[in-house]
């Protein structure tokens, strides 16, 4: 067999447990590698949830509602903090420092949690601010350069414009040279 179990149901008729059952069943199943699980009413739960069903029940690690034999001499020999543990535990107050334990943890893990979250804004800030000047130079860039494409396409527009007349005048000069030269030939002939 590979683990052992026990279980104790627990009468719950009074509704003294915050639980809608008349019998209650907390069972723990441990392993043989060292590992436990926690089941309610069959049910698998957590030990935190059975601790805190049995919170200001006297029924715990710390709960005192059935005394052994020598104990009553230990519990007074105890120090103040840990006598008073047992008094908080049987005068239902142990309940509530266990929730604020638990809410003054979750508090402090947020706070952390805040502060990574702000550094990591602070790092995710700080590498923006070069990406806004690239962004700017490019677009810089990009202006400059569309106007220096647009500035050499009419260049060459107006240089082919100019060499279009220069060729038209050649080409006339040549075509009256060429007149002359037959006008000429006419003559001589």
């Amino acid at each position: 067999m590979n683990y052992c179990e026990v279980a104790l149901t627990i009468d719950n008729s009074d509704n003294k447990l915050d639980l809608d059952f008349n019998e209650i069943t907390i069972k723990r199943r441990a392993y043989r590698n060292g590992e436990s699980s926690f089941f309610l009413n069959n049910k698998s739960c957590r030990l935190k949830d059975i601790k805190e069903i049995l919170l200001d029940t006297g029924i715990g690690k710390d709960g005192y509602s059935i005394i052994e034999q020598g104990k009553v001499d230990e519990i007074l020999s105890n120090n103040p903090a840990n006598r008073r543990k047992v008094f908080d535990e049987a005068c239902g107050i142990s309940k509530f420092r266990y929730k604020k334990q638990e809410a003054e943890k979750n508090l402090r893990n947020t706070k952390e949690n805040l502060e990574r979250i702000n550094d990591i804004y602070i790092e995710i800030e700080n590498q923006l601010k070069p990406l806004f000047i690239q962004q700017e130079k490019a677009n810089k860039y990009l202006e400059i350069s569309e106007k220096l494409k647009t500035i050499e396409v009419n260049s060459y527009i107006r240089e082919i414009e100019e060499l279009e007349k220069e060729l038209n005048e050649i080409n006339k000069h040549s075509q009256l040279l060429e007149n002359q030269l037959i006008e000429t030939e006419k003559q001589k002939n």
